[in-house]
């Protein structure tokens, strides 16, 4: 949290857990929110209790991935996560393949 407090303006997306150390993840998404922090927040956790992805939700998290999970799973919910801040720049969607990262 000390860091992203610190450098919160050179962070265009968060990616947390759940199970961190010193902090849980949703309670981090809260205090990110508190903070000001607009970026996206996505979980990327083991975690699958609809209880947690609701107060995740509820606190300002933007996306939600269960472990394991294709690439793929994760550009989809990053482009839909970030989707306006392509439309207020003008810039296209990101395309996998651009990446490196081929279809299976």
């Amino acid at each position: 949290l000390q860091a992203a407090t610190a450098r919160q303006k050179e962070f265009g997306m968060y990616v947390l857990d759940v199970n961190m150390p010193n902090m849980d993840g949703i309670t981090l998404v809260g205090e990110l929110r508190a903070l000001g922090t607009q970026a996206p927040i996505i979980m990327l956790t083991t975690e699958t209790d609809k209880g947690k992805m609701e107060e995740a939700k509820r606190l300002g998290a933007t996306g939600w991935i269960v472990k394991p999970f294709e690439a793929e799973k994760f550009i989809k919910t990053w482009q839909s996560t970030t989707a306006w801040l392509y439309q207020d720049a003008g810039i296209a969607k990101v395309d996998p393949a651009t990446l490196g990262i081929a279809k299976p």
